[in-house]
């Protein structure tokens, strides 16, 4: 295989890409290529994944060296991502759109998942996390992702976000205040 990886090096464009820059584009130094390519150690299966996918490798060809050195040019890198991962249509789905967003509606998407996050932490924490039954769950997590596909904006979403929590503050407030009669019960006998 360590040949095989200096093939693949040195047939990218522009020609002659060096350790170091081929490193840069994988994400490692120019010492763990340099190692690899010389046999002193075996590349990881997340490293050769990658390796797959970023340059269009057939994943065959690297291992073995059987099959051609390159996929077809028409191979969709999410049908090996769907297969490897064992994504549902929906979960590919998601995860095209937040790759096709720019680097802020990303941001944002993270911003709203860290969102729900911390609520669901504090409904664990306050001993209020309603218990949801699992059909209603899953036909949730279905809207949302649905939601997020439709949606032309992530703040929206971050907005849905912030209107449950103000609606969820509001009835712990009001559940906490005495009753209307009771109130008024109370300001009369102070009164007297």
């Amino acid at each position: 295989m360590n040949e095989r990886l200096k093939i693949i090096r040195k047939s990218l464009q522009p020609k002659k890409i060096t350790q170091e820059k081929f490193g840069e584009m994988l994400g490692v130094s120019k010492d763990v290529i340099s190692n690899i390519e010389i046999g002193r150690v075996v590349p990881t299966d997340a490293f050769i994944n990658l390796i797959c996918l970023k340059f269009g490798v057939n994943e065959k060809w690297l291992r073995t060296g059987e099959g051609e050195m390159f996929t077809a040019p028409n191979d969709d890198p999410m049908d090996e991502v769907q297969k490897q991962y064992n994504l549902t249509d929906l979960e590919r789905k998601v995860i095209e759109v937040y790759l096709k967003c720019s680097s802020e509606q990303r941001q944002a998407t993270l911003d709203f998942i860290d969102k729900i996050s911390t609520q669901i932490r504090v409904f664990k924490e306050e001993g209020t996390l309603p218990t949801i039954p699992e059909p209603t769950l899953n036909a949730m997590s279905q809207m949302l992702s649905q939601t997020f596909l439709q949606t032309a904006s992530i703040n929206e979403l971050n907005n849905l976000i912030d209107e449950i929590t103000r609606i969820r503050d509001y009835r712990e407030r009001e559940s906490t205040a005495l009753p209307l009669s009771e109130s008024c019960a109370a300001k009369s006998k102070a009164k007297t």
